[in-house]
């Protein structure tokens, strides 16, 4: 009989050998695919972190358009305020002024017509003389009339110059025409400064 010696712990080894190459097989791909799937994953996070900072500087331009802009609105508003303030201080209670002429005006003196006006001064021109001097923009009545006489008209012209409600007073012309002195004149009035 012939005896045959069989090594197990050597065909163990043997056969350990190729499971052990096809497990490092095994693991070796999946060890390459859990580096693609994360690859994937990291180039993915990077292509939401660019459209983010894509995102983030679109917003930040938004920012700046909407930041000039508000500036622009801002300084808009300030010219708009500027120009109530303005109108607001170049303001004429029409009321006050109406009985203050009503209360000057003699008998025998007649306002036939009655016109305000804002009016541009001439630069560089000075006051007349013993006048205040006019700021462009103050507003002024122009009172056409007739008088009985150059005395009734003189005593309304004197009135008006000593009234609290006007800056100056100018007659443009009195002409005697009949027994009537037609008359126009020109009064500057004094404007309540805006609170």
């Amino acid at each position: 009989m012939h005896f045959q010696q069989i090594n197990l712990l050597e065909a163990m080894t043997l056969g350990d050998k190729d499971h052990f190459a096809l497990q490092t097989h095994w693991i070796a791909w999946a060890l390459a695919g859990l580096i693609l799937l994360t690859g994937l994953g990291v180039y993915k996070k990077g292509s939401e972190i660019t459209v983010l900072h894509n995102d983030i500087a679109g917003l930040q331009r938004k920012k700046v358009f909407l930041t000039e802009e508000m500036g622009a609105a801002e300084a808009a508003m300030k010219d708009v305020v500027q120009i109530l303030a303005l109108t607001l201080s170049k303001r004429i209670h029409w009321s006050n002024l109406m009985r203050e002429v009503s209360l000057l005006i003699p008998e025998g003196v007649w306002i036939t017509r009655w016109e305000s006006f804002l009016p541009q001064l001439e630069k560089g021109k000075p006051a007349p003389q013993g006048k205040p001097k006019l700021q462009e923009g103050q507003p002024q009545v122009k009172f056409a009339g007739e008088a009985l006489s150059q005395e009734r008209l003189t005593r309304f012209l004197s009135g008006l110059e000593n009234s609290p409600l006007i800056l100056n007073t100018r007659l443009v012309h009195a002409r005697q025409i009949k027994d009537e002195v037609h008359f126009e004149m020109v009064v500057t009035l004094k404007t309540e400064q805006a609170s």
